[in-house]
């Protein structure tokens, strides 16, 4: 059994290398696991201590990080360029190997409903309310939209299509894209 400080865990991510896992309990505690140098072999641990319910004490292979977000952490997720990302309240990076806190997101420090990371470039786009921010990952914002959604619903899901344009998912099952490109360079 791993040492991730709760029953449930609401949120894992991996790193695109595969070297990093990231755990979120509900305790908000955020732990980050390091797979090993072969990917598959590191996985296939991970697993395997999953998996083990034997043990009278749990393994703890994991180190806590994100112990100064605001908020409560509602997710976890890493970037192109293996930053892992605390959103909450606020939307942090950290350096999963060392655990020092990178940057922190444009936001209005209420919650944030939805974070999309682009799969090659330093961006990220936050819905937070009904605000859109479209970001680079070392805090600088590019642009936002005041009433992103025409009918007034909450953002409940951010994604980056393969062409740059970002789609956003309202609450009333409203799909919406957005320009290609708009705001990054």
């Amino acid at each position: 059994m791993l040492a991730v400080g709760a029953d449930a865990l609401p949120d894992v991510a991996v790193s695109p290398d595969g070297r990093w896992a990231a755990t979120l309990n509900n305790d908000d505690r955020v732990f980050v696991w390091d797979l090993g140098d072969d990917p598959v072999l590191g996985v296939e641990e991970f697993r395997i201590l999953a998996n083990d319910y034997d043990h009278e004490e749990p393994i703890q292979l994991g180190r806590q990080v994100a112990d100064s977000h605001p908020g409560d952490i509602t997710a976890v997720s890493f970037d192109a360029q293996g930053l892992l990302y605390t959103v909450g309240n606020a939307a942090i990076s950290w350096d999963p190997a060392t655990g020092a806190r990178v940057a922190q997101l444009p936001s209005s420090g209420e919650r944030i409903d939805a974070l999309a990371l682009h799969p090659s470039l330093p961006v990220a786009a936050i819905a937070e309310s009904d605000t859109m921010r479209l970001c680079r990952t070392d805090g600088t914002e590019l642009t936002s939209w005041a009433g992103a959604s025409e009918d007034g619903e909450l953002t409940a899901d951010l994604a980056f299509a393969s062409d740059g344009r970002l789609i956003s998912l309202d609450l009333a099952g409203t799909l919406r894209a957005w320009p290609a490109g708009a705001g990054v360079s």
